[in-house]
This record gives structure tokens, C-alpha cells and sequence, in this order.
């Protein structure tokens, strides 16, 4: 009896032995789909962290904050203007903006109905952006702005450097001990690009933009003439303008209020000893400090530059302590530097692209010859070498010829898909 109830209570051995193998072969597949799903739900919280950061709006800071000093409460502004600051160059970014000019200042005033000050900072923006975009622009900014409490407070026909411009006054407005103030942090003034060509060019029939070429003209500086031609062709173009000339700052000063790009033409050492040399140029024998010192007085000589590219320079751009030291000068300025490529083995584009300045290289030179058949055969060779990369950066030099091979080329180009644009636009 006893080894009946035995048997009857427990497994035959036979079949535990099946039960017991069934049961393993079981389980790694259950430990591999709890690991799945542990990597999954990993995979999805880390997702969703990233998206909520890159979602995350931008913190709101309260508008001032009040330093209290034997001389009164100043109210303090200057954070807050900043991030607009950051807001506006966001927009500006996003919507293909072309700055052509950044002018910062920090501002004081007296406050009206206690003791102390109040303080911000200030900027005023040239932009250049096409005819009819001036509602995108305001709307882009306002519902940027909106997220942190400030706003467009006016927009409203205004003059900057005798053009007729939209000038946008952005900022905020609150109110101070009873008293209503308005803060503007950024006045941007916004003319607006024509989109076809003056005198009597005809007219080109886009077929839609395939590829982006921007026109560096070298040599501003030496006569009058080039200017008077170039502010002819109703077009984006980057003037390139040597320092301390007859007529650079006039030529930075016209082009700039024509609307084009104003870059400095910085003359550096070339290879060759028959080179024509500036009086001030840099070269390789130069120290350090030198050169820092040649670059700040050098950039402060031409008026509303926002880049540069070399003069010459085919020693210079190949020596990479030299080029370290003028880009670290321009990167503190907030300057780009496009490399004129005098030289195949320069490697200031590569230097300024390892040292995180905004950069681009000259693809070909459109006037090695001086007749008007062979600037238009080189710059079709320019604008084949855009559509084959989507963008590329030539550069021709302040010559009548090379005005008239522009401008009468103008209407192919654009039929073929190529858009002329600022060198700004298309750098890395």
C-alpha cells in the first residue's frame, strides 16, 4: 500500500526527465525576450528624453533684476536682452536671413521717478532678405519671441545709411515701480532684395533654384570705376575690399548701402618675390602678437566688414601656425575667412573648418584674362562646377570687363537654376 501511494504522488522518472528538458529549453527564450524588452523600454525613455530636450523651449528669465546701490535701485535688463539677442540670431538663421552688419552696445539711462538707472543691451541689425518676405520674417520672430515674453513691438518705414528700409524694433515692455517701460534689445533694419536686374537686361526666366553661387570680387580699394560698375548689377555680390586705399572705405560705404556683402580683402605673404606687396601684409616672419596686432588694426580699417578672405597669401595660407593666429583673431571677432585658394596645398579651409570658423574656398578665378568671352567661358565653368556640388564660391576682381561678364551672363545662369547669393550663405 504504502509503495502504491507512492507511485500514485510522485512522476515517473521517465517523464520527469521529459518535463524537466522542456522547461529548459524554455527558459533562454524567455530570458531573451525579457532582455528585448528591457532594451526596448531603454531605447524609448532615452528617445524620449532626447526629444523633450530638443523640444524644451528656451527658459524664461525674469525681465530685470534690481542691483540696489547707495546711489539708488538699478533695474537691470541686460540678461534678458541677451537671450533675445540669441532668439533673433535663431530666426535669422532659420529663415536664410543675410545679416550685413551687427553693431552692440551696452545702454544707460536714468530712471524717472526713484534714484538709479536703467540698463540693457542694445543691437542694430542691417539684413538683406528677398522682396515680399518681410511678413515671414515678422511672423517667424514673433512666435519665436512669444515664448519667452518678448515681442515685435513696431514695425514701420525707417532710413539706414540713405536706403529706405522696414525697420522692426524687438523687445519687451513692463512696468517699473508704476512706471511703463519699453526695452528694445534689437532694431533690425530689413531692406528687401529686387528680383530682377536694373538698366536694361532682360529679364531671366527661372526654372527653379538647382544650385547657389556666390560671387567674391576681389580688389576693391585702388580706383572709382569698378565701384560705378558693380553697383550696377542688382544682384547679391560680396565686395572684397583691400585696406587703406583711395577709395576703400568709399567702396565698403557704397557697397554696403547697394546692398552687397562687405568682406576684408587681407593681404598675407605669397610665394612668389615678383608679387606686388601691400605696405602692410602678413607674413610668415612675423611673430605671434604681430600678427594678432596687423589683424585687429587691419580689420578696423574697412567699415561693415563681416568676413575675410586673403590678398595674394600663397605663403601664409600655407604655414599653420600662421593661419591659427589670424583665425583665432577672427573667431573672437565673430568673422568668417573664405581661403582664395592662391596655392593648392593652402590649408587655411581646412584650419578654419578644425578650429570651428565658419569658412569656404574659392573653386576657380574667373579673370585671369582681362576679354570678356573668356570671363563668360569661366564663369559657365563656375556655375557648372555649383550645379555639380549644389554650391560653390568663385572669385573675380573689381574690373570693368568683369562687371560686363556678370552682368550680361546674369540671365543664363538663372535660367539654368543657379541662384547668385552672399558668400555668407553658403559657408560650412
Amino acid at each position: 500500500m504504502a509503495t502504491e501511494g507512492k507511485n500514485k504522488n510522485s512522476t515517473p522518472r521517465k517523464q520527469q526527465k521529459s518535463s524537466v528538458r522542456k522547461t529548459s529549453n524554455k527558459r533562454p527564450w524567455a530570458i531573451m525576450g525579457i532582455a528585448m524588452l528591457l532594451i526596448g523600454a531603454y531605447f524609448y525613455f532615452i528617445n524620449a528624453e532626447i526629444k523633450d530636450k530638443s523640444d524644451k523651449p528656451m527658459e524664461k528669465i525674469p525681465n530685470y533684476v534690481i542691483e540696489k546701490t547707495g546711489a539708488g535701485a538699478n533695474a537691470n535688463f541686460t540678461e534678458k536682452t541677451k537671450q533675445i539677442h540669441t532668439i533673433v540670431d535663431r530666426v535669422l538663421q532659420e529663415k536664410k536671413v543675410t545679416v550685413l552688419d551687427k553693431n552692440q552696445m551696452d545702454k544707460t539711462v536714468k530712471r524717472q521717478k526713484v534714484e538709479g538707472t536703467i540698463s540693457w543691451n542694445s543691437r542694430q541689425i542691417p539684413v538683406s532678405i528677398e522682396n515680399g518676405a518681410i511678413d515671414e520674417l515678422k511672423a517667424g520672430l514673433g512666435k519665436a519671441l512669444d515664448k519667452i515674453g518678448a515681442k515685435v513691438i513696431n514695425a514701420e518705414s525707417d532710413q539706414y545709411n540713405g536706403n529706405t528700409v522696414i525697420r522692426l524694433d524687438i523687445g519687451i515692455e513692463d512696468e517699473l515701480d508704476g512706471d511703463q517701460v519699453t526695452i528694445i534689445a534689437d532694431k533690425l533694419y530689413v531692406s528687401q532684395r529686387k528680383t530682377s536686374l536694373t538698366d536694361k537686361s532682360p529679364p531671366s526666366n527661372k526654372t527653379g533654384t538647382k544650385a547657389k553661387l556666390a560671387l567674391v570680387i576681389d580688389d576693391f580699394g585702388y580706383t572709382e570705376e569698378p565701384i560705378d560698375a558693380y553697383e550696377g548689377i542688382d544682384r547679391p555680390l560680396t565686395f572684397a575690399i583691400l585696406p587703406n586705399h583711395p577709395y576703400s572705405k568709399e567702396a565698403a560705404n557704397r557697397g554696403y548701402k547697394n546692398g552687397k556683402q562687405i568682406i576684408l580683402h587681407l593681404p598675407m605673404e605669397a610665394m612668389s618675390n615678383s608679387a606686388k606687396v601691400e605696405v602692410q601684409t602678413i607674413n610668415v616672419n612675423m611673430s605671434d602678437n604681430e600678427i594678432r596686432a596687423m589683424v585687429n588694426e587691419l580689420t578696423e580699417s574697412v567699415p561693415h566688414i563681416i568676413g575675410v578672405n586673403n590678398h595674394q597669401g600663397s605663403k601664409a595660407t600655407s604655414n599653420q601656425r600662421v593661419m591659427k593666429t589670424v583665425l583665432n583673431e577672427l573667431a573672437g571677432k565673430g568673422l568668417f575667412f573664405i581661403d582664395s585658394k592662391t596655392l593648392g596645398s593652402s590649408i587655411a579651409y581646412d584650419t578654419a573648418k578644425a578650429m570651428g570658423v565658419k569658412t569656404g574656398e574659392n573653386k576657380i578665378f574667373l579673370d585671369n584674362s582681362n576679354d570678356v568671352d573668356e570671363i563668360k567661358k569661366q564663369l559657365r565653368q563656375a556655375g557648372n562646377i555649383a550645379l555639380k556640388n549644389g554650391s560653390a564660391i568663385t572669385i573675380g576682381h573689381a574690373r570693368i570687363n568683369t562687371a560686363k561678364a556678370i552682368k550680361e551672363l546674369i540671365p543664363e545662369l538663372e535660367n539654368q537654376g543657379i541662384e547668385l547669393v552672399f558668400a555668407s550663405e553658403i559657408l560650412k
